[in-house]
């Protein structure tokens, strides 16, 4: 069997195991979607009703809730980032986050990965992948995001593991027109694919064609496109540096260029082994005829997509419960809802008018009894009587448990889904006049309980992130990489080693270029309490007209330079005035200072002379007493006569001339043996010269 041939089969047979094991959930699904879509009545219950003369009438609570998902989902989408677990690695995180924002945002990534979330939520399964499109870039090519339904995909359907490491084989359906077909497979002979035939004409996904019939695909010339990924492990040959854990596959080197590659990591401990790898396999089937076989564009050896299931149990042995979404749980309270309103529809409409029990031949023309409104018009026969042979029918009255059972059921819809009255804007008592902010924080606050759907998203969108990475390290050169960041890139850029170790997948807000995250991102740390200067926030700030904003923030900015110029003016003179006074009050107390020191010292002088003076007077009475002590009484009056004669001159006397009378010393001797003495002025006091001077 050609090569070919073979893998065609083994598509169709994967593609039939797929169908016969994952039957019934392929029709629950099919069931979810249109019920999301308003079919809420199945064909049977329908058919009774007109069987009945009955209206089917289907009001859809459901799709309130599903919108309440993706409407939460799409207010708050977040930015596919890469952190560096290193500072030292910052600059290279930075520009393979330049790169990853670049791709999202010129691959439409955030529309498809919303419409991927909202599918999911109703039939309990989508993909979301990448592709790479060479119409702008043929060099390098462009990331496209693109998302299949559930019924355009098919997974090993014993798979466990979300992102598909245990999965064995995967395929996609499309189908494209003949001149797609061209531009995605430029290396295959046009008229080959001329000569494929249009139309669906396999039963690989039954689901998939049940709005696309044969003869629509074939006048608009449209072939069914495959593509089928088979993961193999292939024989290889690595040379590993065993110190950085950095290996190449030199699988396809020839023994020359290896011993050239040895020789330039001769230094390193390089070892060339040869080994198992795990790679991934695509072949592309158009119309039923294999076109392609060969590694995915993208140059990623694992499938590039990643599946979107709100609720996974891959441990059930029933497959129509392993894959669910939202809307399974919602439809019988929903299927009850409608048929209970339906009922009281019916009551309502027959309390109006429930028919007439008429004697046949009674009434002219039966037609009259069916009609409705004002002023209707009977005809009876003659010969009959109106009120016995044509009597009107009444509805009985309708129980008040009905009406309560009718807002259970609604209550119902809403809690089997996780949602409440609050996340859908009404207060819990009905109240509707609330703040915004706090109906906005309810609503927050309510979707904690439907945090495991969005805990899945998150996780789907991290590894969607891995795919993309190494999408762009695989396909960007270092020139694309330069025109997209302004920068060259880092050594550490095209690293595996660096990818696994040094690099981490994170969510951040949404932004279309690294710029705005960094603007966001300025903004929460100054929330955080540190100070970020304005004028960074305001050269960062993601606005239109940026160049007028910027100019206008300059000369407020020159203006209040100018003034703070002044005002630093204004306080130099102040503070130079300020410390003239001081330096002048600082002289003056100086010489205050020394002043009362010199007049201290002067005073200290004074008063040490004085006891100096006081000292020498008591030395010299001392004296004197002694010397008077000793003199004869003649001598001491001669004494007494001299000191008498310097202290009273006669006026016009000579000095060697002047005498003065004589005094009279008397002497005395008291009882108890002291001696005392005074010297009395004779003509001054008028006393006899005896009293003058008394000793004893």
């Amino acid at each position: 069997m050609a090569l070919d041939t073979q893998i065609e089969h083994e598509f169709t047979q994967f593609a039939s195991d797929t169908q016969r094991v994952w039957g019934s959930y392929f029709r629950e699904a099919r069931e979810d979607l249109n019920f999301y879509a308003g079919q809420l009545l199945s064909a049977q219950e329908v058919g009774k009703l007109s069987n009945q003369n009955r209206n089917s009438y289907q009001v859809n609570k459901i799709r309130r809730v599903i919108n309440q998902y993706s409407g939460y989902e799409r207010e708050n989408r977040v930015s596919t980032v890469i952190g560096s677990t290193d500072e030292t690695d910052d600059q290279t995180a930075e520009q393979l986050s330049d790169c990853m924002l670049y791709a999202y945002d010129k691959g439409d990534a955030h529309i498809n990965i919303s419409d991927a979330f909202d599918h999911s939520l109703k039939t309990g399964l989508s993909v979301i992948g990448v592709a790479m499109d060479f119409s702008r870039d043929r060099v390098n090519g462009d990331i496209k995001f693109w998302w299949k339904p559930y019924n355009a995909v098919l997974i090993d359907p014993y798979f466990t593991k979300r992102n598909l490491d245990d999965a064995e084989r995967c395929a996609t359906r499309d189908m494209l027109d003949k001149e797609q077909v061209k531009q995605l497979l430029p290396f295959v002979d046009p008229k080959e694919i001329d000569s494929l035939p249009t139309g669906v004409t396999d039963n690989k996904f039954p689901q998939y064609i049940l709005n696309l019939s044969n003869t629509t695909s074939a006048i608009r010339n449209l072939v069914t496109y495959d593509q089928y990924w088979v993961r193999s492990s292939k024989t290889v040959r690595l040379l590993i540096d065993t110190t950085s854990g950095e290996e190449i596959d030199v699988t396809d080197f020839e023994e020359e260029e290896i011993q050239i590659l040895l020789s330039q990591f001769a230094e390193n401990d390089v070892q060339v082994v040869k080994t198992s790898k795990e790679t991934v396999t695509l072949h592309i089937i158009v119309g039923g005829r294999l076109l392609y076989s060969g590694p995915d564009a993208t140059g990623i050896d694992t499938f590039p997509f990643r599946p979107m299931i709100p609720f996974f149990e891959p441990y059930t042995d029933r497959f129509d419960l392993r894959i669910q979404g939202v809307v399974r749980s919602q439809k019988d309270p929903q299927r009850l809802y409608n048929r209970r309103m339906n009922q009281i529809t019916d009551w309502l409409e027959s309390k109006v008018h429930t028919g007439f029990k008429v004697v046949n031949g009674a009434v002219q023309d039966p037609n009259m009894l069916f009609q409705t409104g004002q002023a209707r018009l009977i005809v009876v026969n003659q010969g009959f009587d109106p009120t016995r042979d044509v009597q009107q029918l009444d509805a009985s009255d309708l129980p008040p448990n009905v009406l309560q059972h009718m807002q259970m059921l609604d209550k119902d819809i809403l809690e089997v889904s996780g949602v409440t009255e609050t996340q859908l804007g009404t207060d819990e008592g009905g109240n509707t006049q609330v703040s915004g902010r706090l109906a906005e924080v309810r609503a927050s606050h309510g979707m904690t309980g439907s945090r495991g759907i969005f805990d899945v998203y998150e996780y789907t969108l991290k590894e969607l992130g891995r795919v993309v990475l190494e999408t762009i390290q695989k396909n960007y050169t270092p020139e694309k990489v330069e025109r997209i960041t302004n920068k060259q890139p880092t050594d550490q850029f095209n690293s595996r080693i660096f990818q696994q170790y040094d690099t981490n997948i994170k969510q951040a807000v949404l932004t279309k270029t690294q710029r705005d995250t960094y603007y966001y991102e300025l903004l929460r740390l100054r929330e955080l309490g540190i100070e970020i200067p304005d004028s960074e926030i305001i050269k960062s700030v993601p606005i239109q007209s940026r160049d007028r904003l910027n100019q206008l923030i300059e000369e407020q900015e020159q203006q209040a330079q100018i003034a703070m110029q002044k005002q630093q003016e204004a306080e130099e003179r102040m503070n130079e005035l300020m410390e003239a006074r001081t330096a002048g009050e600082i002289a003056r107390t100086e010489a205050e200072t020394a002043r009362s020191k010199s007049q201290t010292g002067l005073l200290i002088e004074r008063i040490a002379r004085a006891n100096e003076d006081s000292a020498g007077a008591a030395l010299d009475r001392a004296k004197a007493l002694t010397e008077i002590e000793n003199l004869q009484t003649d001598q001491l009056l001669k004494m007494l006569q001299f000191l008498q004669i310097l202290e009273n001159p006669v006026p016009g006397a000579q000095a060697n001339t002047k005498t003065t009378e004589a005094t009279n010393v008397q002497r005395t001797i008291s009882p108890s043996g002291e001696r005392t003495g005074k010297v009395l002025d004779k003509q001054a006091e008028g006393i006899s010269p005896t009293e003058g001077v008394e000793l004893t």
